[in-house]
Order: structure tokens, then sequence, then C-alpha cells
């Protein structure tokens, strides 16, 4: 969960260059893995300094940036576990990037 500042910085990001998250969340590898961010801790009304018109506004209402995966208890005893987890992590590299590009 970032902190205010943090926060302020994604969203000014989703923003400014809400069309590489796009790309970024639609990107075949990603959706294989996960969804869209988790409903946890959003917004029901419109952040502060964004119109409620706005084209990312659904992405601008969180107050956390989480994917997640689930996986069954068969895929966890699988011995290919290790390789899955792995590239589940490597699907979601291009978000942890523009989410530590956006606060630095």
């Amino acid at each position: 969960m970032p902190n205010p500042e943090n926060l302020s910085k994604i969203r000014q990001e989703v923003d400014y260059n809400g069309d590489e998250l796009e790309k970024i969340m639609k990107d075949k590898k990603f959706k294989k893995w996960y969804k869209d961010f988790s409903d946890f801790d959003k917004l029901k009304t419109t952040p502060k300094g964004y119109p409620k018109d706005h084209p990312r506004i659904d992405w601008l209402r969180h107050k956390t940036f989480i994917v997640s995966h689930s996986f069954t208890d068969a895929e966890i005893r699988d011995k290919k576990f290790l390789k899955k987890v792995t590239e589940g992590a490597k699907a979601m590299k291009p978000l942890i990037e523009f989410l530590k590009e956006a606060m630095a």
C-alpha cells in the first residue's frame, strides 16, 4: 500500500501514461496470470484532482495496486510449480517496473 506521496505519483503516472499501463495489463502473458488490480481498498468516488469521466478512472480509484493468481493444491504439488511461479513473476515484471518508475 503506497504512502500518500507515492500514491499521488502513481496516479499521476496512470493519468499521463495510461496507454503504457493498458498495454501492460492487456499483454497476453500478463492476462494469462492476472485479471486486473484487486478491488481491495478501492475508492468509491473519484480521487481529488481527476474528472469523473477520466478514461482511466477505474485505475485511478485504486489505493493499492495488487494483482494475484491462485493455484490449486494439485498445481502446488506439481514438479513444474516453481517454473509456473517464475513465469507468473516474469509476466508481472513490466507492471512492477511501471509502478517503480512512477515513484522514482
